[in-house]
């Protein structure tokens, strides 16, 4: 099935106070630059090769690494982007700035669109290793053949495995995925149509999450709308996101500094000077919402706003379409919030 965080109601983290807080970090990532090597269609932080060569600068480094140091429950950081093959150089400095402090290294994530070459792909993963990093997260999925050559992929694996191990190499579904891709040509791109058709599953959503899981959020909402079954915006009452934005793991830290939880970005209420601040509705009207009602309430509370403007769009891939389209809706009748952040995740869209 996909990944659209189901129908059941979570009320876990809710108080009765309405006042909030994140709990203390587990879990998570640093997103080093929003730049990609493409566009994927299932991109839930709307990287693209059109993004701005911006990457998280060394000051702002420094500083995030010093206060995740303060955090009591870190078990594991790891590194993403955007694609973090674009500055080889700037990647293994924060793995060994990280890892100096002793702080707990993980992996990096990567398409392998620079692995071309085996040898200069070796080089690059011993100066990884040697810098601290312990495992390899390489995205194998049918988006990234759109504009990946599966050669590029497979010399990307061929070489991590030579200098972490098999077993220190993550890739989704690789036990189904790997045996499709084996088959197709190695030197070309295949539209996820094309590669619907050549391995012989049906264009839905659901058989296609049998490969390869998809989180509808992002670009996905639009992009792969023909794959899914649509449902109106009362579909998702009743399902809140209390465990997601309030969840302690699986954070990022993006380039500017923001807190984003439960990889709901275009939500952020935390930054790296203030990773736990007091949440209440009157200063993140936005997210408590969204913890206590969902995006079904923030459908109700949003028709409430005197400026709202709502092109009574009526049904939607997931409830997470939902609360995307209605903070689109929010920025684009004038209405900015606090947590409707950061604004640079909302270019293009409004």
């Amino acid at each position: 099935m996909s990944t659209d965080r189901g129908a059941v109601k979570e009320d876990r983290n809710l108080t009765q106070s309405g006042i909030y807080e994140i709990p203390p970090l587990k879990t998570g990532g640093l997103i080093l630059t929003y730049r990609c090597s493409g566009s994927c269609k299932h991109c839930v932080y709307h990287c693209s090769q059109g993004k701005s060569n911006k990457w998280m600068s060394l000051e702002r480094l420094k500083q995030t690494l010093d206060t995740l140091a303060c955090e009591p429950l870190l078990e594991e950081l790891h590194f993403a982007g955007g694609e973090l093959g674009l500055n080889m150089k700037f990647t293994i400095e924060a793995i060994r700035a990280t890892a100096s402090r002793g702080l707990p290294v993980s992996y990096i994530q990567t398409n392998g669109f620079w692995s071309n070459d085996y040898d200069k792909s070796v080089e690059y993963f011993t100066k990884m290793k040697e810098a601290g990093l312990k495992k390899v997260w390489i995205s194998v999925s049918p988006f990234h053949l759109e504009h990946i050559p599966f050669a590029r992929t497979q010399t990307c694996i061929d070489a991590a495995t030579t200098v972490f191990s098999r077993k220190n190499l993550i890739m989704r579904n690789e036990k189904k995925l790997l045996p499709l891709f084996s088959s197709l040509e190695k030197d070309r791109t295949y539209t996820l149509d094309e590669f619907c058709d050549v391995v012989g599953i049906n264009k839905s959503i659901d058989e296609l999450a049998e490969f390869y899981p998809v989180t509808l959020y992002g670009r996905a909402c639009k992009n792969l709308k023909d794959y899914c079954k649509l449902s109106p915006a009362s579909e998702f009452e009743g399902q809140n996101c209390a465990k997601y934005l309030l969840n302690e793991n699986h954070f990022h830290l993006d380039p500017e500094g923001n807190l984003i939880t439960g990889i709901c970005p275009g939500i952020s209420v935390a930054t790296i000077e203030d990773l736990h601040p007091e949440i209440t509705k009157a200063k993140f009207p936005v997210f408590c919402t969204l913890i206590e009602d969902g995006p079904y309430g923030l459908f109700l509370w949003a028709q409430k706003q005197s400026d709202f403007r709502w092109d009574d769009r009526s049904t939607f891939v997931s409830r997470c379409d939902l609360c995307l389209q209605i903070r689109i809706a929010l920025l684009q009748s004038g209405i900015y919030l606090k947590d409707i952040h950061p604004q640079s995740y909302y270019e293009n869209l409004i």
